[in-house]
């Protein structure tokens, strides 16, 4: 559907990024292009044990298009991640690498001006996150109940912080927050755990999606998102319940 849409506009072929916006069926650039990043990322895995496969080469191909296509600079950031964890060895040097490149593009995109030469969204993202916080010290424990966010006193703007995170503190609060987190971790050290093929691409598109999700998401209240960490965690489950003989 992406693919389509970009043919269908009359300046397709002046690569303006970020003018040329594309939706696909989901009807939101964001989302469109989390979906596509995921996709990129499965695609990559699966090459890297089934190098023959054209059809994986032109879903790759496809899939790389609309990404870009989307404007979505959380989507290129989520992409680079899952990819560098289809490739990069999965102990905690390497682990330590990947964080430390994160936490360096994220204070690259917070005090350079890239951060905001196109966006406009930014500035109330901002607005958004220190009032949920100051709300979350208000109602730590239990939170403000779920979809909340724009109910509570004192709230302008945006409807939902972006951050699945603050999301989980600020409607259920911290207690969620908890057993969300070790769950989580449980769930990854685990697929660390397997070393195999099916574990290894799974641990990179949730690895990816946790990016999603602090960059873009609402858990609870985004259904785009919603779906995809349901799907994930749930293929994780079944992987790390049996797993299958790893590839030489």
């Amino acid at each position: 559907a992406g693919l389509f849409e970009l043919l269908q506009r009359p300046t397709a072929l002046q690569f303006d990024w970020r003018r040329i916006r594309l939706v696909g069926l989901s009807g939101n650039p964001n989302p469109f292009g989390t979906f596509m990043a995921l996709s990129l990322i499965l695609c990559v895995g699966l090459l890297r044990y089934r190098p023959r496969n054209l059809f994986l080469y032109l879903t790759l191909g496809a899939s790389t298009i609309c990404v870009f296509g989307s404007g979505s600079r959380g989507a290129i950031l989520v992409s680079t991640v899952g990819v560098l964890m289809v490739f990069l060895p999965l102990n905690r040097r390497s682990l330590a690498i990947l964080g430390a490149c994160l936490l360096a593009t994220s204070i690259a995109y917070i005090t350079t001006d890239w951060s905001r030469l196109f966006s406009h969204s930014d500035q109330s993202r901002v607005v958004a996150l220190r009032f949920a916080v100051d709300a979350i010290q208000q109602r730590l424990l239990t939170g403000w109940g779920i979809g909340s966010f724009s109910l509570i006193p004192g709230h302008k703007g945006i409807l939902v912080p972006h951050n699945m995170l603050v999301d989980l503190a600020i409607g259920s609060g911290m207690i969620a927050l908890l057993g969300w987190g070790l769950s989580t971790a449980w769930l990854v050290q685990r697929l660390l755990g397997c070393i195999t093929p099916s574990a290894r691409i799974t641990l990179a598109l949730l690895i990816a999606a946790i990016l999603a999700g602090s960059l873009e998401y609402s858990l609870t209240s985004s259904a785009h998102f919603r779906g995809i960490w349901v799907v994930l965690t749930a293929f994780a489950c079944y992987i790390i319940s049996r797993p299958e003989p790893s590839t030489p």
